[in-house]
């Protein structure tokens, strides 16, 4: 299932306890300017089908220039700002929760390995069976 810039945009709003309006607003107000940045860095990461003049539009009319800036100015907050990081962090896990076919897949092929592990036990003990296979 595809993640739509509006669910970021409604998500984000939600976490920083704003409205959606506020997110989309003119206001450069730092309160409200941040979550708008992060807004435009989670849509970055989960909607690789929006382009930046896209997220713009999202979030108000705004040029693109300025969503490529929110985005740099966000990774650069992340490595160097303590607590920020996991609170993007925190946004980005809401998107990234694993479907129940995703859980189903990682368990086949956790498995797949410790069937593979066993045949090498098996294998190491008893050097003929590659012999033969040669």
């Amino acid at each position: 299932m595809r993640v739509t810039g509006q669910e970021v945009i409604a998500y984000v709003a939600e976490f920083y306890d704003l409205s959606v309006g506020d997110l989309k607003g003119t206001s450069r107000a730092r309160r409200l300017a941040r979550p708008r940045q992060i807004a435009c860095y989670v849509m970055r990461c989960v909607c690789p089908h929006l382009s930046f003049p896209a997220i713009g539009r999202l979030l108000g009319g705004r040029d693109h220039t300025t969503v490529l800036h929110a985005v740099s100015k966000v990774s650069e907050l992340m490595a160097d700002a303590h607590g920020f990081e996991s609170d993007v962090a925190d946004i980005l896990a809401h998107f990234y929760r694993p479907t129940s076919a995703d859980l189903y897949l990682r368990a086949r092929i956790i498995d797949a390995e410790r069937h593979l592990e066993a045949l090498k036990a098996q294998a190491a003990g008893s050097p003929a069976l590659f012999e033969a296979a040669a």
